[in-house]
Parts: structure tokens; C-alpha cells; sequence
């Protein structure tokens, strides 16, 4: 698996469980103890490597079978894992997910998830579509927020509601930008206007 199988508009880091290992990770005890696990792994790649592991979103798929976990990387399956031992389950749950996080820690780095070629490539698609994946790249990936509001400011003309309120938040607050609340209060109208014509719509 290489960069282009990646999906960086995809949730960065997501574990989904078994029903019953679900259960068993969501105990406050055992849960808690996960956490602090994950966190040490965190500050030390961050001070080591200067990668960032983002938050897990911890998921119960009920399709699975219900000791196996997978982890999933930017939409991208890394690994499926099926313990057949209740047998020490915490230490088998919590060191082999931390054996394959750091396995695939340079998936997180953010030269890796998009190349210069690339970012040439959206800067250069005059679509919503690139200005879409430009926005949370500059947002979330490699954060900038003049860029992102840059990014922010092409997508809101194509008069979606979630994307103007989003550039309203970012006037009112200066996010990116200098504050301006006068342009916040013609882009409410304009928001406002778009959630009204939606509405009507159905």
C-alpha cells in the first residue's frame, strides 16, 4: 500500500471492534488504561519523529466477528486481527494495536499523505471538489489558516450552507483572516437565505 491508496479526505484514524471487543474497550477501566497507552505512544513519536497521531474514533461493526478488531488509516484497512484467547485480552488488544500503529506511523507524516505533484495538481482544478480536499488539507493535515480560509472562500461560492456558515464562524473570529462582522452579517443573510430555499425544497 503506497500514498496513492490513501484517502486524505477520509477520517484520519478509526479502530473498529467486535461487538464483544467493543465492550471490553469501552470499560472505564480498561478504556482509561488504552488511552494513557496511546498518549505516551503519542508524545513520544511526536517528540521523536515529529508526527502528530490523531484522535481514534473507536467504532463497534457489528459485522465483524466479535473478538476481531481492524484499523483503519485514512479509509485504508491496515490490518484485521481476530484473537481466539480471552487470555491476557487487554495486553493483546492494546500492544498489538500499538505494534501496527507504529508500524504505519509514516502514513501520518504529513509529507508523505500528498506529494508537491499532487497539491500542483488540485491547486490547478478550478472545482469544488479540489477546493473541498484543499480546505481540510490546509485545516487538519498541514494546518495554515490563511490558506484554509483561502480554500474556505472559493468553496463557499458554490452557496453550500454548511461552508458559508463556516466562513461567517471564520469573519466573526478572525479565523484565517482579519474580523470583519460586517461581511459576517452579509454572508448570514446569504446563509440564511440557502437554509430557507433548502428547507422549502422538501
Amino acid at each position: 500500500m503506497d500514498e496513492k491508496e490513501l484517502d486524505i479526505t477520509a477520517e484520519p484514524l478509526k479502530i473498529e471492534f467486535g461487538s464483544f471487543l467493543y465492550n471490553f474497550i469501552m470499560d472505564e477501566g480498561i478504556n482509561k488504561r488504552f488511552q494513557n497507552l496511546i498518549e505516551n505512544l503519542r508524545t513520544e513519536v511526536k517528540q521523536q519523529k515529529k508526527i502528530e497521531i490523531p484522535a481514534i474514533n473507536f467504532v463497534n461493526n457489528t459485522t465483524l466477528s466479535q473478538k476481531e478488531y481492524r484499523i483503519i488509516i485514512y479509509g485504508k484497512i491496515i490490518t484485521d486481527t481476530h484473537l481466539y484467547s480471552k487470555d491476557n485480552m487487554d495486553r493483546a488488544v492494546f500492544y498489538g494495536i500499538e505494534r501496527h500503529l507504529r508500524k504505519y506511523l509514516f502514513y501520518f507524516d504529513k509529507d508523505f499523505l500528498v506529494t508537491q505533484e499532487e497539491l500542483e495538481v488540485l491547486l490547478h482544478s478550478q472545482s469544488r471538489e479540489a477546493y473541498r480536499i484543499l480546505h481540510y488539507y490546509y485545516s487538519t493535515i498541514r494546518p495554515d489558516k490563511k490558506k484554509a480560509f483561502h480554500w474556505l472562500k472559493k468553496l463557499s461560492y458554490y452557496g453550500c450552507a454548511i461552508d458559508i456558515r463556516l466562513l461567517i464562524f471564520s469573519y466573526r473570529k478572525g479565523y484565517g483572516c482579519k474580523q470583519d462582522s460586517i461581511q459576517a452579517e452579509k454572508l448570514e443573510s446569504k446563509y440564511f437565505h440557502c437554509f430557507t430555499y433548502k428547507k422549502n425544497m422538501f
